[in-house]
């Protein structure tokens, strides 16, 4: 599966971004269909509030207190 694909992206108003790995449920096996936080991500609280989000390319643009802000790789 691509990486794209694998790791849905969430907002979360005290935790910021957080990247989900829902690969476990792609592979047929109903026994371990659970979902796995990949990534917590939320630098100095520079994305409390996170409402929205958006993926373009390399780039997420994530609506949070602070206003637009951009994340990259």
């Amino acid at each position: 599966m691509h990486p794209l694909y694998r790791y849905p992206y969430v907002t979360d108003l005290y935790e910021g971004l957080i990247v989900v790995n829902v690969e476990t449920l792609s592979d047929g096996d109903p026994d371990n269909n659970l979902l796995y936080r990949g990534v917590t991500f939320n630098p100095s609280g520079t994305l409390n509030g996170a409402t929205h989000i958006t993926i373009a390319g390399h780039y997420s643009y994530i609506s949070c207190e602070r206003g637009l802000v951009v994340v990259s790789p």
